[in-house]
């Protein structure tokens, strides 16, 4: 198990991206694959990542959201994940681009590797949205649930279960405070790609503090892996209140 945190000087000015999801994944997967990571795309990642960025200001004939990245994590309890991950160094953190200096760069970064303490049931925030889908009639792929209940536990346990390959009981408390301010709405969109037209794919997700309870292994699991689905494309990522 390895969860590290990727941070980045606080004067830099050249951690830039367009979709930070997208770029940052593609600079994950390419550190990963240099290590020995062979990725898998047909089955469930065990592994996840979250990016902490701003928007900023890019002049120009055309209008275009730009953000700079200050802080970044990725986390897996998968052993092939784990055993490249702990050889990453931050000459590793780059993107690879066809076009000299196009792609991201965190190599000014310092790398901290993150601790766990077990727990029967821990305080959180999402730093990213937390996808739980819920799969109706007609909508084979799932649609992204935003109430909280029985149903979104029974729905996070069986994503849970699909990517670990075993029984998950977890527990999802909302902060109920937080919801009655922002009146329900915790629905957040978070985009994963841009097409060649420049239109950006946006997902659903949930951006809350909760509590999370339940078997220690499980909680530990979903701080190393992320919470949810479409972990290996941003989502799900989170950190313990202090």
């Amino acid at each position: 198990m390895l969860r590290i945190r990727i941070d980045m000087p606080k004067d830099d000015r050249t951690a830039v991206c367009l979709v930070k999801a997208e770029q940052f994944k593609n600079l994950c997967d390419s550190a990963l694959s240099r290590h020995g990571y062979r990725i898998d795309r047909s089955r469930p990642a065990r592994y996840g990542f979250g990016v902490i960025a701003h928007p900023v200001h890019v002049s120009g004939p055309r209008t275009r959201r730009m953000f700079r990245i200050e802080r970044a994590w990725i986390g897996s309890t998968d052993p092939e994940v784990v055993r490249a991950l702990s050889r990453i160094t931050s000459e590793d953190l780059y993107e690879p681009s066809d076009v000299s200096g196009a792609g991201l760069d965190l190599r000014v970064a310092t790398i901290t590797e993150e601790p766990w303490h077990p727990a029967d049931a821990v305080a959180g925030y999402a730093i990213s949205p937390i996808r739980v889908l819920q799969t109706t009639l007609g909508s084979p792929r799932g649609q992204s649930m935003c109430t909280f209940g029985p149903e979104f536990d029974q729905a996070l346990n069986r994503t849970m279960e699909r990517r670990f390959g075993r029984p998950f009981h977890l527990h999802f408390v909302p902060d109920a405070a937080y919801v009655r301010l922002h009146r329900g709405e915790v629905k957040a969109r978070m985009g994963v790609r841009s097409l060649p037209d420049g239109k950006i794919v946006a997902l659903d997700g949930v951006v809350l503090p909760f509590l999370l309870a339940g078997p220690p292994k499980d909680i530990r699991d979903a701080f190393y892996s992320g919470l949810g689905s479409a972990t290996a494309q941003g989502f799900g990522w989170w950190d313990v209140s202090l």
